[in-house]
């Protein structure tokens, strides 16, 4: 993070790239190779713990996972009034792949895809298209439809528009409020580097990214539960 993001790329990336690999003749963004990296140890890393599982001798690291993982569905629970352990899958593969990227960008020579306005807009695409799918799916396309006029008959030719444009202005707001505040704390980090050199002086710096990280991964996955919620407010399945 600190060395990459002052010059545009990661080492990591700029090492990869020196491979040659190409897409249509363009070399491929330093996002793409630090998200598939994430990919890879979030991959690893389940395949590892997965082996190790033990229900009458629970390990330290699963005895964490199991308190985290049942306080994130009792957050789910308590935002999502009908079935949200259906929704489990999507908002936690959310909150670990958007976590696992903010902590990336704290490694030296690594970046966080995170930081890029792409990887951002591409989750809250995908988070905006979910929801849109499961409340078609739980309250009904006409049940949905109506979601957007407004309690008001007569005022449906106003209010539309708005709820229309408001729905669709989610996906900037999701993507531009992570992508702004991981991209400025990892540049502030950086900018304190380079004045004062060494590592004990953005030290600071560095301990409110890492708060910042698991703050901007909640905030977003949040949001994705109230905007299932209030899609599926009406549901009766």
């Amino acid at each position: 993070m600190l060395l990459a993001l002052l010059s545009g790329e990661s080492v990591f990336g700029s090492l990869l790239r020196r491979s040659g690999l190409t897409v249509y003749g363009q070399p491929i963004p330093d996002e793409i190779w630090l998200a598939t990296f994430v990919f890879g140890v979030v991959i690893l890393l389940a395949f590892i713990a997965s082996r190790a599982l033990s229900v009458e001798r629970p390990g330290g690291i699963q005895q964490v996972t199991e308190l985290s993982v049942g306080g994130f569905v009792g957050l789910m629970e308590d935002t999502i009034p009908h079935h949200a352990r259906r929704h489990l899958p999507v908002i936690g593969t959310f909150a670990v792949f958007i976590l696992v990227s903010n902590l990336l960008g704290m490694v030296p020579g690594f970046g966080s895809p995170t930081a890029s306005a792409n990887v951002t807009l591409a989750l809250a695409l995908v988070s905006f298209t979910y929801y849109n799918i499961a409340a078609l799916r739980e309250v009904g396309p006409v049940a949905h439809v109506k979601h957007f006029l407004g309690p008001v008959a007569a005022l449906a030719i106003l209010i539309g528009p708005i709820e229309i444009f408001s729905h669709f202005a989610r996906n900037l707001s999701l993507s531009m409020r992570l992508f702004g505040n991981i991209f400025g704390e990892h540049q502030a980090t950086g900018i304190f580097q380079g004045f004062f050199g060494g590592w004990l002086i953005p030290l600071p710096m560095m301990v409110l990214g890492l708060f910042g990280a698991f703050l901007q991964t909640f905030i977003f996955c949040l949001l994705s539960m109230i905007y299932i919620a209030l899609a599926t407010e009406h549901s009766d399945h």
